[in-house]
């Protein structure tokens, strides 16, 4: 009887261990994800600034789609490219970010976009933008494949 409790606390207890384990590394691969998110989504901003539009050829998938701040429907990324005005933004920050990881490869990252800049009369200007992007990992590779932004000033 002894020994049959004995082996009951030793599974038990390397169940646990098995299982904390499996959780720690579930919660390390999470932390990768979101760093890689938050990192794509810090460099979609910062076109703004530079004009680079060479970063949406990675960072959007070609089946993207979005609804932008004006409601406008675009329905995939060459529409969105022809859709996309430069404003002479001179900062771009990302705020509030937020990853929420539903699978190991699909994800959705939240925040607010805060844009400066100055317009034609050299009045400075600021605006904030709340987002939300969807992100799935095809081939080893993540990319947005929805966006929705909200003017929220």
């Amino acid at each position: 009887m002894k020994q049959i409790i004995l082996l009951i606390i030793i599974m038990a207890a390397s169940s646990i261990f098995v299982f904390s384990q499996t959780k720690s590394k579930k919660s390390k691969q999470n932390d990768r994800i979101a760093q890689e998110l938050i990192k794509m989504e810090n460099e979609w901003a910062q076109i703004d600034v530079t004009n680079d539009r060479s970063v949406f050829e990675r960072i959007l998938a070609p089946d993207f789609v979005s609804t932008s701040r004006s409601g406008k429907f675009l329905g995939n990324r060459q529409e969105y490219l022809a859709d996309w005005e430069y404003e002479e933004v001179k900062s771009a920050v990302n705020s509030n970010m937020k990853v929420h990881i539903y699978a190991n490869n699909v994800a959705i990252v939240t925040g607010i976009d805060t844009t400066r800049g100055t317009d034609k009369d050299g009045n400075e200007w600021m605006h904030q933008d709340r987002f939300t992007d969807t992100y799935i990992k095809r081939k080893g590779v993540w990319q947005c494949v929805a966006a929705q932004v909200t003017r929220i000033k």
